[in-house]
This record gives structure tokens, sequence and C-alpha cells, in this order.
């Protein structure tokens, strides 16, 4: 398996501990591992309104992830992907189209737990 970019969702059931969470463990072990912005806006947000503070979310996003900045090239990518999976699918997301944009452009497999990836290549959906 190539280089990983996992987005919000695994990021948080990893952090939770759960059963899901442990998938991504197993999936993430000795892999290079891509975090976007976004990402980490996502699960901090989650982190405060579940805990009131971010400190453990962003200590395990910074020792584990390799911090990717959005180019414009991955902007461009993401308006095509939105685009393209929002006619398929009504709730696929900006920020789901974005995540998926800077892992392509990576040449990085997406690790999720949204069902909106499923069929996508270059992801796995952690079910």
């Amino acid at each position: 398996m190539s280089d990983l970019l996992l987005d919000s969702s695994a990021w948080i059931e990893y952090l939770g501990g759960t059963k899901k969470g442990k998938e991504v463990q197993a999936l993430i072990e000795n892999k290079r591992i891509y975090i976007i912005a976004t990402t980490v806006a996502e699960v901090c947000s989650k982190a405060l309104k579940d805990t009131g503070t971010i400190a453990r979310a962003t200590l395990a996003m910074r020792t584990r992830g390799v911090f990717l900045p959005l180019t414009f090239e991955i902007g461009e990518q993401t308006a095509h992907i939105y685009v393209k999976e929002r006619k398929k699918k009504p709730k696929f997301g900006l920020a789901d189209a974005q995540t998926y944009a800077a892992a392509k452009n990576m040449h990085a497999t997406l690790i999720t737990c949204d069902h909106d990836f499923a069929k996508m290549s270059h992801a796995i959906v952690i079910a």
C-alpha cells in the first residue's frame, strides 16, 4: 500500500479507540500519513465539542501526520471532483472533494469511514 491520507472520520475513529479506529491503526502502521488543514479543522472541532480541548487530537495529528499544504492544482482538482461526485451523491461535500483531491495529488490512498467514498479508486472505506 502506498502513502496514506486519513480523512477526519478516520482520525476521529482512531482517536476514539473504536473498532473502526483499531482498523485504521492497523492500516497506518509504518506508513507515511498526510494530513490537510481541512481535516485538522474538522477533527479539532469535534474534539472541542466533545472534550473542550484539542490538545490530544493535535498531538496525535502532529506526531503521526505529515502536513500537506493545499496548492492551486489541488483546488482545481477539488472543483472537478466536487461537481462530478455531487451529481451522484447529493450530500458529497466540498471538504470531501478537497481531501480526495489531496490524496490523489500525492498518489496516496485515502483512508476513511465515510461511505460517500465507496467505489472511488484510491480510497479504502472502513465499514
